[in-house]
């Protein structure tokens, strides 16, 4: 005689069968689908575009952030990002005002990951640019320009994802 028997099991499993099983998975997985894409739809309509049609962000990205994390952890994590932005665009600058050459190629590294992750596509094109520049031994000439306009990238990106994210 078995220690347990298949009434004790189905009953403790709420009156389902084990043939039951696959079905009500299915079941539940197309409904958990279901309820996160209408909880996508409903935090994507807030999205706006920039009135011009051009975006320093990867819409894309961007519209998987808030469908997966939803806008409020979204936001908070974008807190995180922006303050780590303005330490490493910072860490660039003294890296290059120091002619450390390879602490700045590391700076721009970690902000092109970051700026990608985050869908800040300018941001991470300027700072890979900057990288490679900064890693093949670029006259300065060359990569100088793109370190001064970085904080720009930075503050348009963050400037339209705002206006994107506002409620």
């Amino acid at each position: 005689t078995p220690l347990v028997s298949k009434a004790d099991i189905d009953s403790l499993m709420g009156g389902m069968s084990f043939e039951d099983d696959e079905d009500d998975d299915f079941a539940s997985a197309v409904k958990n689908f279901e309820e996160k894409e209408k909880k996508y739809e409903a935090e994507s309509a807030s999205l706006v575009q920039p009135p011009d049609g051009t975006s320093h962000l990867d819409d894309l990205l961007i519209k998987s952030l808030v469908g997966n994390l939803g806008i409020t952890q979204t936001l908070d994590l974008l807190k995180s990002f922006y303050e780590s932005c303005e330490m490493i665009i910072e860490g660039a600058k003294q890296a290059y005002l120091t002619k450390d050459i390879a602490a700045l190629a590391a700076r721009a590294h970690e902000l092109k990951g970051m700026a990608s992750n985050f869908g800040f596509k300018s941001l991470a094109a300027n700072a890979g640019q900057i990288e490679h520049l900064a890693k093949s031994n670029a006259e300065e000439a060359e990569y100088a320009p793109l370190l001064e306009t970085l904080y720009e990238y930075y503050l348009s990106s963050r400037a339209e994802m705002d206006q994107r994210l506002k409620a």
